[in-house]
Formats: C-alpha cells, sequence, structure tokens
C-alpha cells in the first residue's frame, strides 16, 4: 500500500533533477553561443578576410561594448591554441555530461517515469534548440556555400555547372575556393530565395537561415516526440534525451548551420505518413532526397512496406513524387557531369570504416587490396539481410531498423568520409530503435562526434595519427562499447513498467 507515494516521491524527485541538468546544459549552450564570434574571429586556418571585416564592422558599431569584447571579437582575444580547444570543446563536453546523467536518473528511477518527464525532456530540447540560435558558425563554412549558390541562381547561372564567383561571393564571410553546389536541387532553390529576400544583406541571410534550420530542428524534435508515442515513457524521454540534449544534433545544425536538418525533417516526415499509404509520404521522400541526396535510397523500404497493396496501388501513389523528383531534377542537373563535384568527395577517406581498416593496415603492417569496395560490398549485404524482417512482417519497427541500417551503411561504408554533422542521417533513425545494437553503435560513435575535428582547425599540419587515426580509433570504442552494453541490457531486463 505503500508504493504509491515511493513511487510519487521518486516521480518528483526525477523532476527537479530533468529540470537541474535541462537548465545547467542550457545554460553551457548559450555560453558557447555568446563565445562563437571570438572563436570565429580567432580561427587561424585560414585568413578569413570577408569575415575580418564583418567582424570588424559589428564591433565598431557596438559602441555599447566593453573594450576587451570589442576586441576579442576583432581577433579573437585571448581564445587562440589551447584557450580555443577548451572554450570550444569545454561547453559541449559539460553538455554531454548532462545528458548522460540525466540518462543515468531515469534509468534509475524507471519505475516512476510518467507523462510529465517526457514533456519536461521535451521542454528542455527546444530550450537547448533556442540556446543555439545566436551562435555563429566557427568551424565550417557550409551556412555562407548556400548563400553564395542561391545568389548565383538568382543572377541565372547554374551553380551545379559554373563555381561561384567573386560577385556571388560579395559580402559574405567565405573564404573557400570556388566550387559547384554539392547540395541537392532543392536546397539550392530555397537558398535562391532566402538570398533574393535578404535584398544583399549578409545579416538578413543570416537570420532569414537561422530561422528555416531553427524550424526545421524543433519539427525533428516533435516528429521524434510523435513516432515514439507507442514506446514506454522511458524510451521516450531517452530518445528525446539522445537527440535534442546530446550537442551533436542541434549544436551542428542550429549553431554551426549545416542543412542536413532538412534533409532530415523530410525523411522523419516520410516515415511518419509512411502508414497512411498517401502521396504524402513519397512525396517527403523525394523532398528529402532533393535536399541532399543520401535519403534516396529509403525507397526500397517504402516498397517493401507496401508490397502487399498490390504494385499499381504502390507506382499510383508514388508517381507524383517522381514526377516532381525528375523535374526538379532535370532543371539543373541535366548531364552526370553535374554530379562530379559531389562523387569526388567519396575519395576524402576519414572516420569511416574503411578508414579504419586503412589505419589496422598501417599500423599492424597488413595489406588488404581494395578495402573500401570490400567493405561498401559487406554493407550492403549487411543492409540486404536487414531488409528481411520488413519482407517477412511489413510494419513500422521494422521499418525503422531497416531505414537504420540502410542509413548507417550510407554514413559509415558509402561516402568516404564521416564528417561529424553526418551522424544526424541516422540519430533520429537510431533513437526511434532503443532496443538496437546497430542504434547504439550510431549513438556511441555521435557522442564523441563533436570533438573529433576541432583540432584540425588550430593544428592543420598535425600527423595523421592525430588528426585522424586516434579520433577514429576512440569513436569506434565508444560505438562497440554502447553496442555491447545494448546487447548485455536487451538479454538481462523486460521491459519495464509505466504508470
Amino acid at each position: 500500500m505503500m508504493a504509491a507515494p515511493d513511487e510519487t516521491t521518486k516521480a518528483t524527485a526525477l523532476t527537479r533533477r530533468l529540470d537541474w541538468l535541462g537548465a545547467s546544459a542550457t545554460a553551457c549552450a548559450l555560453t558557447l553561443s555568446l563565445l562563437s564570434y571570438a572563436l570565429a574571429a580567432s580561427q587561424p586556418m585560414s585568413k578569413n578576410f570577408q569575415q575580418v571585416r564583418l567582424f570588424e564592422a559589428w564591433a565598431d558599431a557596438a559602441v555599447w561594448l566593453p573594450g576587451a569584447l570589442r576586441g576579442a571579437l576583432r581577433d579573437g582575444g585571448p581564445f587562440r591554441g589551447a584557450a580555443f580547444y577548451l572554450a570550444y570543446c569545454t561547453p559541449l563536453l559539460l553538455i554531454t555530461l548532462c545528458a548522460c546523467t540525466a540518462l543515468a536518473f531515469i534509468w534509475r528511477g524507471r519505475t516512476a517515469i510518467n507523462e510529465t518527464h517526457v514533456r519536461r525532456v521535451m521542454f528542455w530540447s527546444l530550450a537547448l534548440a533556442f540556446a543555439w540560435v545566436p551562435a555563429f558558425n566557427v568551424l565550417t563554412q557550409d551556412f555562407w556555400l548556400s548563400a553564395a549558390w542561391g545568389r548565383m541562381v538568382n543572377a541565372g547561372l547554374n551553380p551545379f555547372v559554373v563555381p561561384f564567383d567573386s560577385a556571388s561571393a560579395a559580402g559574405l564571410p567565405l573564404d573557400h575556393e570556388p566550387i559547384r553546389a554539392t547540395y541537392g536541387p532543392l536546397w539550392i532553390l530555397v537558398s535562391s530565395a532566402i538570398t533574393a529576400l535578404s535584398f544583399g544583406s549578409p545579416l538578413l541571410i543570416w537570420i532569414m537561415f537561422k530561422a528555416l534550420i531553427l524550424a526545421n530542428w524543433i519539427g525533428v524534435l516533435c516528429l521524434i516526440h510523435t513516432l515514439t508515442r507507442k514506446q514506454t515513457p522511458l524510451e521516450r524521454c531517452a530518445a528525446l534525451l539522445l537527440i535534442g540534449w546530446v550537442p551533436l544534433c542541434g549544436h551542428s545544425s542550429v549553431a554551426e548551420g549545416h542543412n542536413d536538418v532538412a534533409m532530415v525533417f523530410l525523411m522523419l516526415l516520410w516515415l511518419k505518413r509512411m502508414p497512411d499509404f498517401t502521396p504524402v509520404g513519397p512525396a517527403a521522400l523525394a523532398a528529402s532526397s532533393l535536399s541532399k541526396y543520401v535519403t534516396g535510397p529509403l525507397g526500397i523500404v517504402d516498397l517493401i512496406y507496401h508490397r502487399s497493396k498490390g504494385l499499381w496501388p504502390v507506382l499510383r501513389r508514388g508517381l507524383p513524387a517522381a514526377i516532381g523528383f525528375v523535374g526538379i531534377l532535370m532543371i539543373w542537373q541535366r548531364s552526370p557531369g553535374v554530379f562530379t563535384q559531389t562523387t569526388s568527395m567519396v575519395e576524402w577517406r576519414f572516420f569511416d570504416i574503411a578508414g579504419l581498416v586503412g589505419l589496422l593496415e598501417r599500423h599492424a603492417g597488413i595489406s588488404i587490396p581494395g578495402e573500401a569496395g570490400i567493405v561498401l560490398i559487406a554493407g550492403l549485404g549487411f543492409a540486404l539481410w536487414r531488409l528481411l524482417p520488413l519482407w517477412r512482417a511489413p510494419c513500422e519497427a521494422n521499418a525503422h531498423e531497416a531505414a537504420l541500417t540502410i542509413m548507417a551503411v550510407i554514413l559509415f561504408a558509402a561516402v568516404g568520409h564521416v564528417w561529424p554533422w553526418f551522424f544526424i542521417w541516422c540519430v533520429p533513425l537510431a533513437v526511434l530503435r532503443l532496443r538496437s545494437p546497430l542504434a547504439w553503435f550510431v549513438l556511441g560513435a555521435s557522442v564523441l562526434a563533436p570533438f573529433m575535428i576541432v583540432h584540425w582547425w588550430h593544428w592543420p599540419d598535425a600527423s595523421a595519427t592525430l588528426k585522424k587515426d586516434i579520433p577514429a580509433l576512440a569513436m569506434y570504442a565508444c560505438a562497440a562499447l554502447a553496442a555491447t552494453a545494448c546487447l548485455r541490457l536487451r538479454s538481462a531486463s523486460n521491459r519495464p513498467p509505466h504508470g
């Protein structure tokens, strides 16, 4: 008879702990967002003269700031060398620790978890999203590449054929060799609209891109909240913690400005609408693929899921999406040569499984010819094997597992290089399948991902061992440990009760 008061006390205590940890994580995120301007100003990898001019103009305009802060905005102030690394990584590390501690608390209090805790985790996930909004992109310039390619469209040029020029990059804090567009045509069209509405103002471009990426990220969080509605409160809390609190996805999207989140939002929208058997699902998947290509192979999951409906109804459902996909693609990409800028990046080999095999070759003195092809073939075989449960029993759980497997094979075996922000392709799918060892393999690797390339920018001449080998070994060790822990927990525990 005394169980109910005890459970109520545990639930109340868990709510307080989640609030304390969520507030702490949000404060760390806001701190890094405010520091990002000085960190970007201290960036020594290349002398971004456009960015220097922009920051100098901001420093001159911000006469109300103390002199030390205006100086930091001009040249980074004290945030150089090791200080840059500490200032950038410490808030991310503290947020990660807050997320892991919250995960431990909800596991310990799993018998007392209810929908109130789900709402609290969701609230702090949204708070973290808004805390990333003020940040300036520090490590990459992808944010401004989109703007340059969008301006080219407005000038009547095809960015998939012609590299951007100085006129397209005028006024933007962009210091990058002229390249052709590597994003999908739908994103380029959206970038064109944003730059057209900005009237040439970099500040307006920044605001509108930030608003668009924030909206997509909030959409991702809301779709995860919806797609996990049939799971236990424990699983729902864990899913939202792992995607909304662990900083990789939110920080790389909202703070650093990577557009992968738009592709992922549309991918999750496809998953949500897939059971409806309406044209909305295929249209969302087509739009996702038109944003950044890599979700295209997920169409096989949709076809297998609905194969019992008959060939003609399935084709009729997907026909509008197919026509729209081909139509938008053909506006800009009328020959295979336009993809060479994108496909050439496959040669950048780091942090993928083939690169890990190469690491073993270099340090163990063995030789495995064609390791990239072997890894890719093995990955394709693994994906086909994981499609069998979906073929035998088409259901949402098997569809989510199959989608996760395909995207994981693309990430680790097909694209040739694993930038940290690429993990957002898989993490939302992983949190939908928290009983899967593959999901925890992805999640374990993603915990370390935000820290893997920061030192590249301040020590560009470091050896391959320091730049690639050690981070790759650490990442895959963490992934293997997480997957092993999942296997052990899955065999030792049953579904926890919930109220």
